[in-house]
């Protein structure tokens, strides 16, 4: 498992680039209302 410290905020920028580059039109944030991140 990949662990992250900090805000995801800082990670939009860069998921937003991978998410064009990929042609995806929607996401879905797995970790939404977990605190699984912020550990």
């Amino acid at each position: 498992m990949i662990k992250y410290l900090g805000s995801k905020r800082r990670l939009v920028p860069v998921l937003g680039e991978l998410f064009t580059a990929s042609g995806a039109r929607t996401a879905l944030d797995l970790f939404t209302g977990t605190t699984r991140v912020a550990q």
